[in-house]
């Protein structure tokens, strides 16, 4: 219940910052080397605009949208922790940071049906990537072809 809670509070105040701020949206996603396609688009793009990327490989429902309010390690179990992700994200609504990104290089992570639909409806692209289909995470997804 409190996890159901935080995702939405998250793709709330998410959403809210990218429709304020409006930056380009790099997604990424793929079976394996979406980190690694991460951080070289990420790198090729400072070259000439304000980019933030996705932090390490915070690429699910909590990692993405703490990677759009500027939050570079999560508070995991530390409820005043959250309260210090929530203020600055209340920062950034209520008051315009000029040195918030142009372009945001995001990392879109799949264990289930319905992920990257899911992190698509908070951040949706300006660009797709996608850098391979394997057979991970067939778990949930049973074939290539429904990861696919």
């Amino acid at each position: 219940m409190i996890k159901t809670i935080l995702n939405w509070k998250l793709k709330m105040v998410a959403k809210m910052i990218l429709k304020k701020y409006r930056p380009e949206i790099v997604g990424i996603t793929g079976s394996v080397g979406k980190t690694s396609a991460k951080e070289k688009t990420a790198a090729i793009l400072k070259s000439r605009f304000n980019v933030r990327s996705s932090y390490k490989n915070y690429n699910n429902e909590i990692g993405l949208p703490l990677t759009i309010i500027g939050i570079e390690k999560t508070p995991g179990k530390s409820i005043l922790g959250w309260f210090g992700v929530f203020f600055k994200a209340t920062g950034l609504l209520l008051k315009k940071d000029k040195n918030y990104p142009e372009i945001l290089v995001l990392e879109m992570g799949a264990d289930k049906p319905g992920d990257i639909n899911y992190l698509t409806k908070i951040a949706p692209c300006n660009v797709g990537v996608l850098t391979y289909i394997s057979h991970a995470h067939t778990e949930f997804f049973k074939t290539i072809k429904k990861i696919f």
